[in-house]
């Protein structure tokens, strides 16, 4: 009987197989004439000492090769691959070895690089925003393949993104071989965009979407996927989907749409749609919180090496954000990308979106009780935080003044709001008991209703105040030797009966006790004279032991009847 876990075939280690040959190789641009293979050796029961890669150009049909063929060794992973030619199919295979034995090969049987340039309808290109003119068109993307797996994408860095620092960690499989893959600290980001797809006249089947953590070339990272219902519909799947993208390998993540109520449905072509996203980078883990049009979106990606198939990690955390269209035209209105702090991620109410108070040189100046608006400020919030926003479309942001006076009771106003309105946001506001105003932001590019009676809404909330019923309270009796001297205090502004109570104990303790005076004859002592300062301790008068009071003495008189008696009067201090 032979021990599979030793066995081997001449020099073919069986202990360095790859569990799948196919679909296990994940292969990243890196740039468009390099690439990254990572591969998951865990489920091997040796541990590798090195690599051998082998990739082979391919002629147009993806199956034929051109006669190039070259071969590198490697001990580390992922491995890296140069000097390959941008545009061109290529097959890649790796070995691993342990010394002079090696296992099986695995293969990656046809994979185009990326395009140079942005010349073709499904292909990644970095946005330049000095190309795009602010104030005269969106930008917009087209997407015309008909092949369903082709998206066209335009990528760009964004400063004011900062990356989380990076550990190495390894992780052990079942027989000891160990891997490894990358844990970051904890980061908060913010990305969001606006698009304006296609009426449903021209095209029923229209598709886009924000990409966040992109990679190079657009060849990686997370994408918010919006899909017109008549598109989503005929392929059987939903209408919003988190992708997770790494090289040509393409996962849904699992999201909180499990049912019709948590299900965001009706996508159509002619209309507006906001994309705000918040994400969590901790470890191995990315948590991610997606608003379309306010409506919540959850997802979550790990890192686990031992899934059932391969590798699985969370995708590298990079300064990119991509907008991409996936069937027909879409324009964009602006797109946004920033880091965030811990309480704007924990704030369900934190509306991300970087035109809510966060835009160009505009900004409502406050100081000395007048509200000014300011576009000609000479240091740009935006600039001086890194390049946050690129802005697209005909944008002229109308600010609002809104101006209310009070006609009921004297009210306690607490702030304005725009309800679930996610197209306007209040920039400031002043509120008063008789009154208030404030000045709210249009976000969008078009005409938007500040109050309709429906969706949406404007207005000021807060509490009245009104004459309360008759609320009394008698502080307790201080005692029987206590003399009694009665206070009554009316008030008609005491709202609660718990301050009711506090200023009557206050009065009591800190006005009507003060200035106490004690008239005491005590054995004949001719040392206390006026202005001494003398304690007394008498549970009878509230002058309990370890309560006592200081005195000083403002009277003394000595007597002699059958011996010496003093007579004192005394001022509590």
């Amino acid at each position: 009987m032979r021990d599979l876990n030793t066995y081997s075939d001449g020099l073919n280690e069986i202990d360095l197989d790859f569990k799948y040959i196919t679909g296990s190789l994940i292969i990243n641009e890196i740039t468009t004439t390099s690439v990254s293979l990572d591969f998951d050796i865990t489920s091997m029961a040796l541990q590798p000492t090195s690599y051998v890669i082998t990739y082979q150009r391919l002629l147009s049909d993806g199956v034929t090769n051109d006669g190039s063929s070259q071969t590198i060794t490697t001990t580390s992973k992922p491995a890296i691959v140069t000097g390959l030619t941008a545009g061109r199919i290529y097959k890649f295979s790796v070995t691993a070895y342990r010394g002079s034995q090696y296992g099986n090969t695995l293969i990656y049987p046809a994979y185009q690089l990326s395009n140079p340039g942005f010349s073709g309808s499904a292909i990644a290109a970095e946005l330049d925003p000095k190309k795009v003119t602010p104030g005269k068109s969106y930008f917009t993307l087209t997407n015309n393949s008909t092949t369903g797996k082709e998206y066209a994408l335009a990528y760009r860095t964004f400063s004011a993104i900062f990356l989380p620092s990076e550990t190495i960690v390894n992780y052990t499989g079942d027989d000891g071989v160990v891997d490894s893959a990358a844990n970051y600290s904890t980061n908060y980001y913010s990305f969001g965009t606006n698009i304006i797809m296609d009426s449903i006249e021209k095209s029923p089947k229209q598709g886009a979407g924000l990409g966040f953590f992109v990679g190079a070339n657009g060849t990686s990272g997370y994408f918010i996927m919006i899909e017109s219902t008549a598109s989503s519909v005929s392929q059987d799947r939903k209408s919003i989907r988190i992708v997770k993208v790494n090289g040509k390998n393409i996962k849904v993540l699992t999201d909180s749409q499990r049912s019709a109520e948590s299900t965001f449905d009706g996508i159509y072509g002619g209309r507006t749609y906001s994309i705000d996203v918040k994400v969590k980078i901790d470890a191995g883990t990315i948590n991610i919180i997606a608003y379309i049009n306010g409506f919540k979106i959850t997802a979550t990606d790990k890192t686990d090496l031992s899934v059932a198939k391969g590798l699985q990690k969370i995708l590298a955390p990079t300064e990119r954000v991509a907008l991409l269209s996936t069937k027909g035209t879409t324009a964009f209105d602006y797109v946004y990308g920033s880091n965030i702090n811990k309480k704007k991620y924990d704030d369900s109410n934190y509306i991300v979106n970087s035109y809510q108070g966060q835009f160009s040189n505009d900004t409502l100046n406050m100081s000395f009780g007048e509200i000014i608006y300011d576009g000609y400020q000479k240091d740009d919030i935006v600039t001086k935080r890194g390049i946050g926003i690129d802005e697209f479309g005909t944008v002229v942001r109308e600010i609002f003044k809104a101006t209310a006076k009070f006609t009921s009771e004297v009210a306690y106003p607490i702030k304005w709001s725009t309800g679930d309105n996610k197209y306007a946001k209040v920039l400031g506001y002043k509120i008063s008991n008789f009154g208030a105003e404030a000045y709210v932001l249009n976000n969008t590019s078009t005409t938007i209703p500040l109050a309709d009676g429906e969706a949406a809404s404007f207005y000021i909330f807060g509490n009245t105040i009104g004459p309360s019923g008759t609320l009394e309270y008698n502080t307790e009796d201080p005692g029987e030797y206590v003399p009694k001297e009665p206070v009554i205090f009316e008030s008609n502004w005491l709202q609660s009966e718990s301050d009711v109570k506090s200023l009557a104990d206050w009065i009591k303790t800190k006005v009507v006790n003060r200035g106490k005076v004690v008239y005491m004859e005590v054995f004949g002592n001719p040392l206390i004279s006026v202005g001494d300062i003398i304690t007394i301790t008498y549970p009878y008068q509230g002058l309990a032991v370890g309560n006592t009071s200081k005195f000083i003495v403002t009277n003394v008189n000595h007597s002699y009847e059958m011996g010496l008696e003093t007579s004192i009067v005394c001022r509590s201090l």
